[in-house]
């Protein structure tokens, strides 16, 4: 999307990404991301009513910053704190000090403390005034027009009804993947079982050459499927060697 523009509200914080889609949301810094693939969800309408699920989950669970507390970080700003600046003579002495604030609705408040009537006591006043002017700066950071309707909204499970559950790593063959049975991939002249076992790469391959390229298929699948019912194992279909 363009800078400063919103997305559709439905796919507000869901991107499409090749073959999934991507859920992306930031909430005080930290960044919440979670993919989910046609393949996994059995298609790509399946798999972005689960995304939409997910995405509202954490709309929910986790607000936006208040304007308030937004309000009071640091962006680079000379004065003492955000929203407290002072305003030089021609000599570059500071002749008074300004508290500023933006409340919402078009409204501004503003109040200045002269050197000349407060002396050194200035910048205290104009800190303090600008603590007053914060606490009448109500509600959250805007993130997206449609959350608010959305936090308000009741959780509901409706669209993931009648969906099958997502498929497991070890369950899911690329579009790739010429054996059609997920970890199990042609390598050069080989048929090649590959899986993750207690973090550790595990693989056996059988030459095309040596028992043909049906029976090579038939013995690889077969050990990726002795793989898999080893403890600790993991299906990775397709990844290349970590």
């Amino acid at each position: 999307m363009p800078r400063g523009s919103f997305n559709a509200a439905p796919l507000y914080g869901i991107v499409r990404s090749r073959h999934r889609w991507v859920v992306r949301l930031v909430r005080d810094g930290v960044r919440y991301e979670k993919g989910f693939s046609d393949l996994a969800y059995g298609s790509e309408q399946a798999a972005l009513a689960h995304a939409t699920h997910w995405r509202d989950q954490i709309v929910r669970q986790h607000r936006p910053t208040p304007r308030c507390v937004k309000m009071m970080r640091p962006r680079g700003g000379s004065g003492p704190i955000p929203g407290v600046t002072c305003e030089l003579d021609r000599q570059g002495r500071v002749k008074l000090w300004r508290a500023k604030t933006y409340v919402g609705d078009g409204k501004v408040l503003q109040k200045t403390f002269s050197i000349a009537a407060h002396g050194d006591a200035a910048q205290r006043l104009a800190i303090e005034q600008r603590h007053r002017q914060l606490a009448l700066v109500k509600g959250l950071s805007s993130v997206h027009p449609a959350e608010p309707l959305l936090r308000a909204s009741a959780p509901s499970r409706r669209a993931l009804r009648g969906l099958p559950p997502p498929l497991a790593a070890h369950e899911v063959a690329r579009s790739s993947n010429t054996s059609g049975f997920p970890g199990v991939v042609r390598r050069a002249r080989h048929w090649t079982a590959q899986t993750t076992r207690n973090g550790r790469w595990v693989s056996q391959s059988f030459r095309v050459d040596r028992y043909g390229e049906e029976v090579a298929l038939i013995l690889a699948t077969w050990a990726r499927l002795d793989q898999l019912a080893h403890p600790g194992a993991h299906g990775r279909p397709e990844a290349g060697r970590p």
